[in-house]
């Protein structure tokens, strides 16, 4: 599949880069909560997380931070949140 026919030269490019393997990620009680929350419902706002979770909004929007740093997480738009890939 192309895009204005660059996939392909893309693509190999690429074909000998190394991949590092994923590491992995030590979660504390609140951040499995939100992961868990993403996981069943999909991406999310920090208040539906808040709510749901029985958390403030700034608790919240603090593990969110963090889970961002640790590529658990990534913004799926303005104040939405989504496991990332």
């Amino acid at each position: 599949d192309t895009f204005f026919g660059v996939a392909e030269p893309q693509k190999k490019l690429f074909d000998d880069a190394v991949t590092e393997p994923r590491r992995e990620v030590i979660l504390n009680d609140a951040e499995k909560t939100l992961v868990a929350l993403l996981t069943n419902n999909g991406d999310r706002t920090i208040d539906n997380m808040a709510n749901e979770a029985k958390m403030n909004a700034a608790e919240v929007f603090r593990y969110m931070s963090m889970l961002s740093l640790k590529g658990v997480v990534c913004l799926s738009g303005p104040g939405r949140y989504r496991l990332a890939d």
